[in-house]
């Protein structure tokens, strides 16, 4: 039981017009995760819906649902993993456009949708620089008056986390180390202004908003407070040493904010008179809504079995992985059926299977067309890091061997590792080698360790 990452993944090439004219409902909880939802206008661009749901059963079910006039509903992909314990609180303050500040309690029981991720001052961030695998993207086309602000310098070091604070899974420290502070021009006379960011939300809706701080501006404690302005009504002081007793030490607040028949959510932040240095900066921010209740009803009878669920999730991963999936499942039975007894045969561990022979290099040609021409580049690593990690592929670290090559054991990023190093006349080429990159890439279950990255460098081969 827990908090849940649940995130679907949808895709539409140009030409499927079936796909890009589906309208379709999504419910899973008691609540709609997405309503009369289509890609008609996402054509050709990969579409991310990301959700914090809270789990109290054995089997968690997510519903996909035509709209009416629509007979088709999809998914391209699926992940749900569990969340660090307390990510989200279940009481925290209320927001409203008339100032008044309670409590809001029962956020366990809610679904909340996350509609942006802000790494305020910093670049776009993919679920390569993040822990918990989120996309955080830059906030200089919410920002009001862009001449009111300027990004910060870099913060070179780490930040540095404490108890009472964010940690590394409420937010990548790239968010920490960098911020937008005042843009103050000595020349002006007045210097006292706001800096304010404005989104379209949901009108008359409930919305889950993280704030996120790190000092990284100032040269010595206690110089700074300013204050938080929601609706420009509400006002919050921020004293991150009140808050956290030193610099660079990330901390955030939570609100819960209802919005007004506007649609749009301000957020500001500004200098107070008693503060020594009179400027005001801001990290990060999240906006997340609280879902409405689903009036669906499932269908009555029995769970089907893991047999049907497990044919249902690999049916759904889309057919040309199946059929790469199927093809080499079947291979590697002919394989271990015309294997002498005793003979075990040369698969060192569970992973993607590639048979040799003239039927897979048949099969791998004309599924060549389905791969994309550029690789994830964020997945792709340095050889000199790889060669780090595994004390120059230390031969006492070899931990598996087959007809692709060798598997080290490394410590990579502090990480404990296995880094899979095709050799040359190894029998693996690079469209299989590209291949494993896509499909492992795409796929995370609790029985396949994760892809972290991939080596190209001097024609090597490296997962």
């Amino acid at each position: 039981n827990g908090t849940y990452f649940v995130r679907l993944h949808f895709f539409v090439s140009s030409s499927d017009s079936n796909l890009a004219t589906a309208k379709f409902n999504v419910s899973a909880s008691g609540f709609w995760l997405l309503s009369n939802f289509t890609l008609k206008n996402s054509i050709s661009s990969p579409v991310i819906k990301d959700f914090l749901v809270t789990i109290n059963v054995k089997r968690f079910r997510i519903y996909f649902i035509p709209s009416h006039g629509s007979n088709l509903a999809f998914v391209n992909a699926i992940e749900v993993f569990l969340a660090p314990e307390d990510f989200i609180p279940n009481t925290t303050s209320l927001v409203t456009p008339t100032a008044s500040r309670i409590s809001f309690d029962g956020l366990h029981s809610q679904v909340l949708h996350t509609l942006f991720r802000i790494n305020v001052g910093g670049l776009t961030l993919t679920p390569a620089n993040d822990t918990l695998w989120r996309n955080w993207i830059p906030d200089d086309s919410f920002l009001l008056n862009p001449m009111a602000a300027r990004n910060s310098d870099f913060f070179s070091d780490s930040p540095n986390y404490r108890e009472g604070g964010a940690t590394e899974y409420t937010a990548p420290g790239l968010v920490y180390r960098t911020a937008k502070e005042m843009n103050i021009d000595e020349s002006r006379q007045l210097n006292f202004f706001n800096v304010t960011w404005s989104f379209n939300v949901s009108k008359s809706s409930s919305h889950f908003v993280r704030v996120h701080f790190c000092d990284i501006i100032s040269v010595s404690l206690k110089v700074i407070s300013f204050d938080l302005y929601i609706y420009n009504k509400f006002s919050a002081k921020i004293n991150p040493y009140d808050k956290m007793g030193q610099l660079a030490a990330p901390f955030y607040y939570d609100f819960v904010v209802d919005s007004d028949e506007s649609g749009i959510m301000n957020i500001s932040i500004g200098p107070r008179p008693d503060s020594q240095n009179q400027t005001a900066f801001l990290n990060g921010l999240e906006i997340m809504e609280l879902m409405k209740k689903s009036n669906f009803v499932s269908w009555p009878g029995k769970p089907e079995s893991n047999r049907t669920s497990l044919f249902a999730i690999v049916g759904s991963i889309g057919g040309g992985s199946f059929v790469i999936i199927l093809v080499a499942v079947v291979l590697l039975s002919l394989k271990r059926r015309k294997a002498k007894p005793g003979q075990s045969s040369s698969w060192p561990f569970s992973g993607p299977f590639y048979a040799k022979g003239s039927s897979y290099n048949r099969m791998s040609e004309k599924t060549s067309n389905m791969l994309p021409s550029n690789l994830n580049l964020s997945l792709r690593l340095s050889y000199h890091e790889i060669e780090q990690s595994t004390k120059n592929f230390d031969s006492n670290l070899v931990i598996g061997e087959g007809g692709f090559g060798k598997v080290y054991q490394g410590i990579f990023r502090g990480m404990k590792v296995a880094v899979k190093r095709s050799e040359p006349g190894h029998g693996q080429g690079f469209l299989e080698f590209q291949t494993e990159i896509v499909v492992l890439s795409q796929i995370r279950h609790r029985h396949l360790v994760s892809l972290i990255g991939y080596c190209d460098e001097r024609f090597e081969m490296i997962l």
